[in-house]
C-alpha cells in the first residue's frame, strides 16, 4: 500500500478507533513500477462507522481533503499548506428543511508549525516516559489482527526482505514464500 495511505489510515483510526479492512483496490494506473500507484481502502469500525480512503501517486497537483460526515452536518479539511494550498476548515450544518447547508469556513494561512509541535510532543514522550499517539500499533494494528485471526502470526520467522506488503506482487511473493515454508515444517 503506498506510503500516503498509511497516514490516512492513522488519521481514520484517530477519529474512529480500531478499523478492519472491508475492501481495497490497489491498481497501477500510470507509473511503470511493481507497486500500486493508487490505493482505495474501505475500512469499518466496530460501531459501523466507515472510512473510505484514496491515496495516489498520480494526482497532478498535491491534494489533501478530509471529510467527516455526521447526522447534523459535515466537517471538511482542505490543504496542508505549501504546495497543498491554504489550510481550510469548513463546517456545513444541515438545516431541518434539508436545503443547502449553512457553511462556516475558516482559513489558516499562517506558517505551518506542525513539525515544531510534533517535535515538542516527541520530546515530552521521552521525558514523560509514555507511548506516543500515532505509534507503530496504529500503523500495523489491522495487519497483525488479521494474521492472528488466521493463526499466521507466530508460525513463521522470515529472514529476507519482501516487496512492500499490500502490493499485489508483494502479497503474492509473501504467500508463495509462506506456502513453501509451510511445506518444509516438520
Amino acid at each position: 500500500m503506498i506510503d500516503q495511505a498509511s497516514h490516512l489510515i492513522d488519521l481514520a483510526r484517530w477519529f474512529l478507533g480500531d478499523l478492519v479492512l472491508a475492501y481495497s483496490a490497489l491498481p497501477t494506473y500510470f507509473w511503470k513500477v511493481s507497486l500500486e500507484d493508487n490505493c482505495f481502502p474501505a475500512l469499518r469500525a466496530a460501531g459501523g462507522q466507515q472510512a473510505w480512503l484514496h491515496a495516489s501517486w498520480t494526482e497532478r497537483k498535491n491534494l489533501f481533503c478530509l471529510e467527516i460526515y455526521g447526522r447534523d452536518g459535515k466537517l471538511q479539511v482542505d490543504g496542508l499548506g505549501g504546495s497543498y494550498g491554504t489550510e481550510r476548515l469548513a463546517f456545513y450544518r444541515m438545516l431541518p428543511e434539508l436545503g443547502p447547508p449553512e457553511a462556516e469556513i475558516r482559513e489558516f494561512p499562517s506558517p505551518d508549525e506542525s513539525w515544531r509541535a510534533e517535535f515538542a510532543e516527541f520530546a515530552l514522550v521521552i521525558t514523560e516516559n509514555r507511548r506516543p499517539e500515532g505509534n507503530l500499533d496504529d500503523a500495523l494494528a489491522d495487519v497483525y489482527k488479521k494474521l492472528a485471526e488466521q493463526e499466521g502470526l507466530a508460525r513463521f520467522e522470515i529472514f529476507r526482505r519482501f516487496n512492500e506488503f499490500g502490493s499485489p506482487e508483494g502479497l503474492a511473493e509473501t504467500e508463495q514464500f509462506l506456502r513453501g515454508a509451510e511445506s518444509t515444517e516438520p
